[in-house]
């Protein structure tokens, strides 16, 4: 049983590096920061899936927390038959990340004195 963990473990966490964790914490501490205190704030969005998220916020008042990784697995499904397995395996850990900085951030207050706080 333990060597089949130990196994299941490694399969999980072949290709991550500690320099990878960090790039893609960086990535979704800087994501989140832009859809939080540019996007929401201002009230613009783009297309894709940011936009969508954004949307389905204002429409039915859902946290971004939720909404992000509902969608991405969404796309994830459809994108695994394309780019296989270490796509997937990097874009769940994107995904946790972006969720779990934006839970977190969006307690705080507004980056600027300009930006109204979200309603």
């Amino acid at each position: 049983m333990k060597s089949h963990m130990a196994a299941l473990q490694s399969r999980l966490t072949a290709g991550f590096t500690t320099r990878k964790i960090l790039l893609i914490l960086l990535g979704a501490m800087i994501c989140t920061f832009g859809i939080h205190n540019i996007h929401q704030r201002t009230h613009i969005t783009e297309g894709g899936m940011i936009g969508l998220m954004l949307l389905v916020e204002r429409w039915l008042n859902i946290s971004p927390a939720y909404i992000t990784p509902v969608l991405d697995i969404s796309c994830y499904l459809l994108a695994c038959k394309f780019l296989g397995g270490r796509f997937i395996k990097i874009s769940i850990v994107s995904t946790a990340c972006v969720s779990g900085f934006y839970k977190s951030g969006s307690s705080f207050r507004p980056c600027c004195r300009i930006c109204p706080p979200i309603r």
